[in-house]
């Protein structure tokens, strides 16, 4: 008899989680939030600890955004603690933000900057300095956003509604999950494109439920089993990321990608750029000084970037594959 595969294993335990917090609430309806909590926590903690393991235990090559997904796992874990001290012990109301949505918020910026990695063989060290400041600057302006005020200030907070953030959660899960899916189009094999493919299957699952359940939530007071959709995405992910990988033979990497595959490459690492660049805009009408900043600091970057690129060896293959200007071809140029 054929003993069961450890993703079997994994799979029912994860399915047996659902249950026990589907019968949990089912059988405490009164004590709903003292209920649930435990297992909206242990959901998005079961994915950061996979991930971490996986950046420790996988391949050099995709090391990196697989340690950027582990901070951002960790930055929701802390969301939904705050979630449950705020609701348990503070009492706040659901009509408008509070921290822990302001740390909800911040999950999708080391999401993101795993979407923007360049590949291992591209990597330049002063790039993580500059993607670290980028991110810095991202919580600052996503907190001025959020709450209108500026860090560390005395003055009141006045956070957007509940509506108001819905939508942008939603068009942030929705923009996170395009990205992830461009990305897999410029990995045709390897480590990476495991990555990826893992990443952009979880990033949809979560832009999925979690409209479902903020829609809900927007109009509802407590909690319920529609809390166990919350649980979904982040089991899916903890599985996935220990589950064994199948055993096939190495292939070679394609030397000639396709011009879509190619240019997706070279632009993926400005995606972050580019909306660090539209959440400054957005800020420009109520807070110029900081959407000033932020626009400021885009185009420092960009430019930066794009300046230090066309000095690395391997600038060429733009125009081999079309993507420069005819007008800069046979001219000498040794980009």
């Amino acid at each position: 008899m054929r003993r069961p595969s450890k993703l079997t294993h994994l799979v029912l335990i994860a399915v047996s989680l659902v249950c026990l917090h589907v019968v949990c609430l089912l059988a405490f309806r009164a004590q709903a939030t003292l209920v649930t909590y435990p297992f909206l926590v242990l959901a998005p903690l079961l994915a950061c600890a996979s991930c971490c393991w996986r950046a420790t235990t996988g391949h050099p090559a995709s090391r990196s955004p697989w340690i950027l997904l582990s901070a951002g796992m960790f930055l929701w874990t802390c969301g939904i603690f705050l979630s449950a001290w705020e609701d348990i012990f503070q009492h706040l109301p659901q009509s408008a933000a509070w921290f822990s949505d302001f740390s909800f918020f911040l999950y999708g910026v080391p999401v993101l900057l795993a979407i923007s990695s360049v590949s291992d063989k591209q990597r330049i060290p002063f790039f993580i300095w500059m993607d670290a400041a980028q991110a810095l600057l991202t919580g600052f302006l996503v907190y001025v956003s959020i709450f209108s005020v500026m860090p560390f200030s005395d003055t009141p907070l006045e956070p957007v509604s509940a509506t108001t953030l819905v939508l942008t959660y939603n068009a942030e899960n929705f923009i996170l999950a395009v990205a992830a899916s461009l990305r897999l189009l410029a990995q045709p094999r390897g480590q990476e494109r495991r990555f990826y493919a893992l990443l952009a299957c979880f990033l949809w699952v979560y832009a999925v439920m979690a409209y479902i359940y903020n829609n809900w939530a927007a109009t509802t007071d407590g909690h319920a089993p529609m809390d166990i959709l919350v649980d979904l995405p982040f089991l899916f992910l903890a599985v996935a990321a220990v589950a064994p990988q199948m055993l096939r033979p190495q292939l070679e990497e394609v030397k000639q990608k396709q011009a879509l595959a190619l240019f997706i490459e070279n632009v993926s690492p400005i995606f972050y750029t580019v909306a660090l660049l539209t959440l400054s805009i957005s800020l420009m009408h109520e807070h110029f000084y900081a959407g000033t900043v932020g626009i400021f600091t885009a185009l420092v970057v960009y430019a930066t970037r794009s300046t230090t690129l066309q000095g690395r060896p391997g600038a060429p293959v733009l125009c081999a594959a079309g993507l420069l200007p005819v007008g800069l071809r046979g001219h000498g140029l040794h980009l």
